[in-house]
């Protein structure tokens, strides 16, 4: 439930970490913790009924919040929070794939 509104907020929340040496320390701690506190909400959603679905999902929103709390803390830790977001991006990008691939093969419903 609410795996889709969760991805496209996560999604959202870490484009939002694409330039944020332009932006204030305020707007950037900002952006940084709502990215953390979306990535800790859809977590609570685990487990799903798919093992693989889970541990891609697990690893997206670990890397989420990891990038948010590097990103909030600032200094040597932002540099950090780059990779992983980018880490988070993909494993939702392969975590919706593995979605699409479970609904595909369920039978249409009359």
């Amino acid at each position: 439930a609410g795996f889709s509104s969760s991805t496209q907020q996560l999604t959202g929340d870490l484009s939002g970490l694409t330039d944020l040496s332009s932006d204030s320390p305020g707007t950037r701690r900002t952006q940084c913790d709502v990215l953390v506190t979306d990535a800790l909400s859809a977590n609570q959603q685990l487990p799903t009924p798919d093992t693989q679905l889970t541990d891609l999902l697990s690893q997206a929103y670990t890397s989420a919040a990891n990038a948010g709390r590097d990103c909030y803390s600032g200094g040597t830790r932002l540099a950090r929070s780059g990779p992983e977001a980018q880490a988070a991006s993909s494993a939702l990008i392969r975590a919706e794939a593995r979605y699409d691939a479970l609904i595909s093969t369920l039978a249409p419903t009359s």
